[in-house]
């Protein structure tokens, strides 16, 4: 009778598991990001975007005459589609294990299941507590480097733009 009385007591969590997954993501993501954009508001990236495309732009022009700015024009270009790609990336996973969860629940009533179920959930947490760390690194990033200084003129946009959406 034990058995039976434990598979019910499963079964109930794992159908209220199932229809509440996606309103306690929303609510937990609206959570995370309240706080993200509390801490990066005061942040201003939009000159960082400007003097990326601006050597960019640098690259394409002057990097036929100047092999090395070329270079750094490719490695520039690479790292932000890397960036923008891992961000989507991120996004997809998320939404698709949002999605997966009516079927993450009831795989974790199976035995052998049950570690792969537990797997998607700490990915999923994993994912979303991501975004709040990179807040939290591009804070301490632009508190302690000086972005306005003509020596970290050329790498702070790198890392305080690209760093985080990597992470």
């Amino acid at each position: 009778m034990l058995g039976i009385a434990d598979s019910i007591k499963d079964a109930v969590i794992v159908v209220a598991l199932a229809l509440l997954a996606p309103y306690v993501y929303n609510a937990t993501a609206q959570a995370l990001n309240t706080v993200s954009y509390s801490l990066i508001g005061d942040i201003d990236v939009g000159w960082v975007l400007t003097w990326k495309f601006a050597q960019l732009g640098i690259a394409i022009a002057i990097g036929y005459f100047v092999p090395f700015i070329a270079n750094y024009g490719v490695f520039l270009a690479i790292t932000l589609f890397l960036a923008s790609l891992s961000a989507y990336v991120r996004y997809i996973l998320i939404q698709t294990l949002i999605a997966a969860s009516p079927l993450l629940a009831v795989s974790y009533l199976h035995p052998g299941l049950r570690s792969m179920a537990e797997h998607a959930v700490s990915l999923l947490t994993g994912l979303m507590i991501a975004g709040l760390l990179a807040a939290v690194f591009m804070v301490i990033l632009s508190k302690t480097i000086p972005g306005q200084n003509i020596v970290f003129g050329i790498l702070y946009p790198l890392i305080v733009g690209t760093l985080p959406t990597v992470l």
